[in-house]
C-alpha cells in the first residue's frame, strides 16, 4: 500500500491535509486506495466535494461514518479521474466529478458518476478503495475475520465448507474472507446486495493472494449477469481484495 497516485497540482492542493491516494494492483487492474485514519474529524467542508455532496457531508453526524463516506468519495473521484485519462480526456477538478448513489429499484445504492459508466467502492477497517471502468465492475475489500457457526452455514456452500475444512486452522479465516469478497464483488458488479444470493455463487479454485480465481454460479444468478465476470484477487497484509469485471479486454487504470 505504498505506491502513491500522481495527481495534477490543482488536485493536490484540494487534497492538502488529507491522506494521499495510493495505487492498489489487483490482477491487470489498478485501483485507488486511501487510509481513512488520516481524514479524522474535519471542521471545514472538504473543497473537493460538489455542492450536492457537501449537503450530504453536512448531514453526517458520526465521525466514523464521515471518514468512510469521505474516503469513498475521494477514491471514487481519483478512479474516475484516471479513467478519463485512460480514455484520452482531460479530467476536471475533483469538485466537478459528482459521485452519487443510485435510487433506482434494481440497483439502489450503487455508486454512479456521469463521467464514467461504472464505479464501485468498498470500505473495510480503516481503508477505502474504488475503481471506475467502461464495463460492469465490482470491488470488495475485507480485513481477514472470523465467522460464527451460523454465518458459516448460511454464507458458504457445502462444497466451499468442505474445501475450507480441509485447510489448516490458520488458513480457514483467510479462505472464508476471500470467499465472502468474491460473492460481494460479483453482486456489486450487477448493482445488487449479496443477501439472498450467498448459495448462488461458489468459489471452486483459488486462495488468498491468487491473482485469477475460478468460480461457478447458479442458473438463477447467471440469468442476471450481463456477461461472464472474471475475478482477480490480491492479499495486502491481512486484507483480501477481489475485483469482478465482465469479461473484456478493457483494463482498469488509476495511476494518472
Amino acid at each position: 500500500m505504498n505506491a502513491r497516485v500522481v495527481l495534477p497540482g490543482d488536485q493536490q492542493r484540494l487534497l492538502q491535509g488529507l491522506p494521499g491516494v495510493q495505487a492498489l494492483h489487483v490482477g491487470p487492474w489498478r485501483l485507488a486506495l486511501v487510509a481513512l485514519d488520516g481524514i479524522g474529524a474535519l471542521s471545514a467542508p472538504p473543497r473537493f466535494l460538489t455542492p450536492d455532496e457537501l449537503q450530504v457531508w453536512g448531514r453526517l453526524r458520526f465521525e466514523k461514518r464521515r471518514r468512510e463516506w469521505l474516503g469513498g468519495r475521494l477514491v471514487a473521484k481519483a478512479a474516475v479521474s484516471d479513467f478519463l485519462v485512460g480514455q484520452g480526456q482531460s479530467p476536471p477538478a475533483f469538485s466537478a466529478i459528482p459521485i452519487h448513489n443510485s435510487r433506482d429499484s434494481h440497483d439502489r445504492g450503487r455508486p454512479q458518476c456521469p463521467l464514467a459508466p461504472f464505479v464501485s467502492i468498498s470500505h473495510s477497517h480503516g481503508f477505502a478503495v474504488a475503481v471506475a471502468a467502461s464495463q460492469p465492475v465490482g470491488v470488495d475489500l475485507e480485513r481477514t475475520r472470523g465467522f460464527s457457526p451460523s454465518a458459516i452455514d448460511s454464507v458458504f456452500t457445502t462444497e466451499e465448507n468442505d474445501h475450507i475444512n480441509r485447510l489448516s486452522y490458520a488458513q480457514r479465516n483467510p479462505a472464508r474472507t476471500l470467499n465472502w469478497c468474491c460473492k460481494e464483488a460479483v453482486m456489486k458488479s450487477i448493482g445488487r446486495g449479496v443477501l439472498g444470493w450467498f448459495s448462488d455463487f461458489e468459489l471452486i479454485a483459488g486462495h488468498a493472494g491468487t491473482e485469477t480465481l475460478q468460480w461457478r454460479c447458479s442458473r438463477r444468478l447467471q440469468a442476471r449477469l450481463p456477461g461472464k465476470p472474471r475475478l482477480w484477487s490480491a492479499q495486502v497484509e491481512d486484507y483480501s481484495v477481489v475485483l469482478a469485471a465482465m469479461d473484456s479486454q478493457q483494463e482498469g487504470r488509476v495511476v494518472a
